[in-house]
C-alpha cells in the first residue's frame, strides 16, 4: 500500500456513499449512527481522526477506548467492524473503521435505524425500516441456491 497516496486521499476525497470523516472528539453514540448507516447500506469506511480536512493528532486513551467499543456498546445487533490504525507520523494517527454491508437490519440501542444515502446518514422512520427489511430479506433469498426438486 502506498501510504502517501492513501493519506492524501483521506484529506481530499469527497465524502460519499462509501466514505466519511469524523473527529476523535465524536461521541461514541454518534459514531455508532454512522456505523449502523453503513452496515444497513452498502458498507464503507469511516476515517476517524480528521476535522475539517485536517488531522486531529492522537486520540487520548479514553477516546481510543470509547471509539473501539462504539459498535459493541451502541449497536443492536452488534455491527462487525474492522478497525485499522494508520500512523501518519509520531504525533498523528487515523483510525479507519471498515464496515461491511450486513444481511441484517441494525439499530442503535435506543431503537433508531439509520441508512447511508449518498454522503449523508439518514434516520429511517417505520416505513423506511420496513422497506429496508424487505430489501435485505429479498437479497438473502436471491443469493440462496434453489433446489429444482423443491419447486412446485
Amino acid at each position: 500500500m502506498n501510504t502517501a497516496v492513501k493519506v492524501d486521499e483521506l484529506l481530499t476525497r469527497p465524502e460519499d456513499q462509501w466514505f466519511e470523516r469524523k473527529s476523535f472528539r465524536i461521541k461514541p453514540k454518534d459514531l455508532a449512527k454512522a456505523i449502523i448507516a453503513f452496515a444497513n447500506a452498502e458498507g464503507g469506511v469511516i476515517a476517524v481522526g480528521i476535522t475539517d480536512r485536517q488531522f486531529d493528532g492522537l486520540p487520548s486513551a479514553r477516546q481510543d477506548n470509547d471509539l473501539r467499543q462504539s459498535a459493541f456498546d451502541h449497536t443492536d445487533p452488534t455491527v462487525r467492524v474492522e478497525i485499522e490504525s494508520l500512523r501518519i507520523d509520531d504525533a498523528t494517527s487515523v483510525y479507519l473503521f471498515h464496515i461491511l454491508p450486513s444481511e441484517r437490519v441494525h439499530y442503535s440501542n435506543s431503537g433508531e435505524c439509520f441508512l447511508r444515502i449518498g454522503d449523508e446518514t439518514k434516520q429511517l422512520g417505520p416505513d423506511g425500516i420496513l422497506e429496508l427489511r424487505y430489501l435485505k430479506l429479498s437479497l438473502i433469498h436471491i443469493s440462496e441456491p434453489t433446489r429444482l426438486g423443491m419447486i412446485s
